[in-house]
């Protein structure tokens, strides 16, 4: 298994809301994707910490492919999405890519509602977004696994 990024580094090592022992905010690499595994809820009071880390990633490796898994992220609101699209942002115009794995529910009808599938490639699974962010040689653009009925727009 490869070295997680040090998020200690940058103070994010125990990040939880009123839950001792489940962290919000998880990373490692794996397959030579940044893996961000978030938890709960990605909102206003959540949110500074995620950017701190995007930003982070982006200045060390500006060619990242960073794997975001929301399969235990029961809520996701305005601030958070900012901070999804921030981070997008930044990868891309470096030459990076950013995936999002496992969205469900609440999640995933927030970034349907918004029109943000189509700006996210957005896989059913961890497996299958690290296959894809492995596989890209730089910028991605939207993607959508087969069982996804939403069309594939850029943004």
């Amino acid at each position: 298994m490869e070295e997680s990024f040090d998020t200690r580094r940058i103070g994010l090592d125990r990040l939880s809301l009123g839950h001792p022992r489940r962290d919000v905010l998880h990373t490692y690499r794996r397959d030579g994707c940044q893996v961000v595994v978030l938890r709960g809820e990605l909102d206003l009071y959540t949110g500074p910490a995620l950017r701190r880390l995007m930003r982070e990633i982006a200045q060390s490796d500006p060619v990242a492919r960073v794997v975001v898994d929301m399969t235990e992220l029961s809520f996701l609101d305005s601030s958070g999405l900012g901070v999804l699209i921030g981070g997008l942002r930044r990868l891309r115009a470096s030459g990076g890519s950013m995936h999002l794995a496992g969205c469900r529910g609440p999640v995933r009808d927030v970034l349907t509602i918004t029109g943000l599938h189509q700006a996210f490639p957005i896989h059913d699974d961890l497996p299958r977004a690290l296959a894809a962010a492995a596989g890209l040689s730089g910028p991605a653009g939207p993607s959508h696994d087969a069982d996804d009925p939403s069309p594939s727009t850029g943004v």
